[in-house]
């Protein structure tokens, strides 16, 4: 814990230094051999030195991602080389589950509407979205973690969500769920025969 102080402290006074040494005087001497030196103390025959200009250029650039933090609250930066902008990191979710139904459940709902209910931590971002898969094709699109799925058919089905972005991409699935529907089917009534309400066509065979 004690080693971070002195580098935070020449952190600090970095800028300070090269504050100073961008104001300070930089001279050119050529010494008996003909070797340039560049230093900013003045030499003692100044006839034979002359003021050299210096730029001070960065080592790199960065910017950082849009204000976005890390879970331990760090603040998140992107390496900027080629000077063009770059999207911010994105930063997984701890926890995204779906947790109702539960997996291998038999649901029985003779309309085919099906509830599903998903846990995710820390909360869903402005710009992310939760997009809700059955059998493999997107059924669902929302911002709340709670969906409803009308009309689906009897038998076996898998569920799957994903967190996507604003362009509809996939940043984080969710581990699939299975679950078994129920469905009564209600066969029509037989029609009656016209002109005796009292009997029924039969039904064929």
């Amino acid at each position: 814990m004690h080693a971070r102080y002195p580098v935070l402290l020449l952190l600090s006074l970095l800028p300070l230094t090269l504050v100073q040494a961008a104001d300070s005087k930089v001279y050119r001497v050529v010494d008996a051999r003909g070797n340039v030196v560049f230093t900013d103390v003045p030499p003692a025959d100044k006839t034979q030195a002359e003021r050299a200009e210096v730029t001070l250029t960065p080592t790199n650039t960065y910017q950082t991602a849009g204000g976005k933090r890390a879970e331990d609250g760090r603040e998140l930066w992107i390496v900027d080389e080629d000077g063009t902008a770059q999207a911010p990191a994105f930063v997984p979710y701890t926890t995204l589950a779906i947790t109702s139904p539960a997996t291998d459940t038999a649901l029985r709902e003779n309309t085919g509407s099906v509830s599903v209910s998903v846990d995710i931590q820390p909360a869903l971002k402005p710009e992310h979205r939760l997009r809700l898969s059955l059998d493999g094709t997107p059924a669902a699109l929302s911002t709340s973690a709670a969906f409803v799925l009308e009309n689906v058919d009897r038998g076996s089905h898998s569920i799957q969500v994903e967190v996507v972005n604003d362009a509809g991409e996939s940043l984080q699935q969710s581990a699939p769920v299975t679950f078994h529907l129920q469905r009564y089917h209600k066969p029509a009534p037989a029609p009656r025969l016209p002109g005796n309400p009292g009997k029924k066509t039969p039904s064929p065979t």
